[in-house]
């Protein structure tokens, strides 16, 4: 194809007037066409470009998204087990906090038993007789005092029972302490009194058996216990003013078989077990309870 450049001056004169303005204006038009071709693939090239990056960033999206997935995720996990840790941290507390009160139980009931292992000791060594566990009651011991019979002695976990027979300390329907009995609760008196700092509360206990008058072995008991009490406020020293002290009377309602938590206990058990002499020679008794101190020091 010739060049416009090369058409021949009779070719030219033969195309006739305004040819060159056409040759013109096609020339500018190729030129146009040429540069909207160039822009169309710039923005072709441009078009495609965003599209992959769109694509990628979708992807990129996707791929976020999933992330923030698994962290929601992992964030309800970490919160779960935080709430685990806190709830560990408050067992681990309370059981540290058993563990102190248990320790300090411990020492505490290790104290005790200290304080009235000294109180049996010092019975016995009053009465020249090492104590004994004859009857294989654990926790249970008995120191002779001779022809007069045997104190028996009884530890729980914070108190000691110290039992006489009411023959060792009062004659028959008699409330007046025997010369023998005065000796025996003189020197009991004196053992416990050496840890009278360690003892809350000093509690007399009168028992009778059924035998009689109902009313009269409830006032009988009563008294003795009272007598009781004043000698160890006159000639042992113990004052009612700086220590509890106190004397009760359960008549012939508590035997010695009975337990304070048996709730079923009748009128029939109670003649059962005064059935015999010799349960209503044990029911005639005296306790001295000694109420040791739980306080911590």
């Amino acid at each position: 194809m010739r060049q416009l450049s090369q058409v021949s001056d009779n070719e030219q004169g033969s195309l006739g007037p305004g040819t060159d303005l056409i040759i013109s204006l096609l020339a500018v038009m190729i030129l146009v066409l040429a540069v909207l071709q160039t822009e169309f693939k710039v923005n072709l090239d441009e078009l495609r470009f965003y599209k992959k990056n769109h694509t990628e960033l979708v992807s990129i999206k996707v791929h976020i998204d999933s992330l923030k997935a698994i962290i929601a995720k992992q964030h309800i996990a970490l919160k779960l087990q935080r709430e685990n840790i806190d709830e560990r941290d408050k067992e681990l507390e309370q059981f540290q906090a058993i563990e102190q009160k248990y320790k300090v139980e411990q020492l505490l009931f290790e104290r005790i038993k200290k304080q009235q292992s000294s109180i049996i000791e010092e019975i016995g060594r009053q009465f020249s007789d090492n104590p004994t566990n004859p009857i294989g009651r654990q926790n249970s011991y008995q120191v002779s005092i001779g022809s007069s019979g045997n104190i028996n002695i009884y530890n729980d976990v914070t108190s000691q029972w110290i039992s006489f027979g009411s023959s060792i300390l009062f004659d028959q329907e008699s409330s007046t302490i025997k010369k023998e009995g005065r000796n025996v609760i003189l020197k009991v008196g004196k053992a416990f009194k050496q840890e009278l700092n360690n003892i809350q509360e000093i509690q007399i206990l009168g028992h009778a058996d059924i035998t009689g008058d109902e009313d009269f072995n409830l006032n009988l008991a009563s008294a003795r216990s009272t007598s009781v009490l004043q000698f160890l406020q006159k000639q042992v020293g113990i004052n009612p003013a700086e220590h509890i002290v106190s004397a009760t009377s359960y008549g012939e309602y508590m035997p010695v078989n009975r337990s304070y938590s048996d709730t079923e206990y009748s009128r029939k058990k109670l003649i059962e077990d005064n059935a015999t002499p010799l349960d209503r020679a044990r029911n005639r008794r005296i306790e001295i309870v000694l109420k040791f101190n739980t306080m911590s020091k």
